[in-house]
């Protein structure tokens, strides 16, 4: 004789596959606003007067380049953790598959996330330098 329950085991929460992490979306936005910072703060470097100055302040965006791209770059492994766990050719692994998917995209977006705003204090730090010198 069997016993049915009246309380099935809770379902993981899928729906989750298909929202962006909070990490992601804010390292998104937060690489785009000193992308456009960027863009607009470079056109004030003619206006230095020091060419030593100007110099130095061009050569700190090499690293500000740099973490962008990083934060870029994470996003990406982000993104194809959870894209890798909704292939269909791995639908054996089924839930679980996707369940590490979103848990290992929430890991690689929390990293971009502390690289974007070291990113953003350091375009701050730029920007002060190069508004205290035009």
């Amino acid at each position: 004789m069997t016993i049915l329950t009246t309380n099935p085991p809770a379902l993981p929460d899928l729906g989750r596959a298909s929202l962006p992490s909070r990490g992601a979306a804010a390292a998104g936005w937060t690489v785009a606003l000193i992308a456009t910072g960027l863009v607009v703060e470079t056109g004030l470097l003619p206006a230095v007067d020091s060419p030593p100055a100007r110099l130095v302040l061009t050569g700190l965006l090499l690293p500000l380049l740099a973490a962008g791209a990083q934060v870029l770059r994470l996003l990406g492994l982000a993104s194809a953790a959870v894209v890798g766990a909704l292939d269909p050719g791995t639908a054996a692994g089924g839930t679980d598959l996707l369940l590490a998917g979103l848990e290992t995209r929430d890991l690689w977006a929390t990293r971009a996330l502390v690289w974007a705003l070291g990113t953003g204090a350091g375009f701050l730090a730029w920007s002060v330098a190069l508004l205290s010198l035009v």
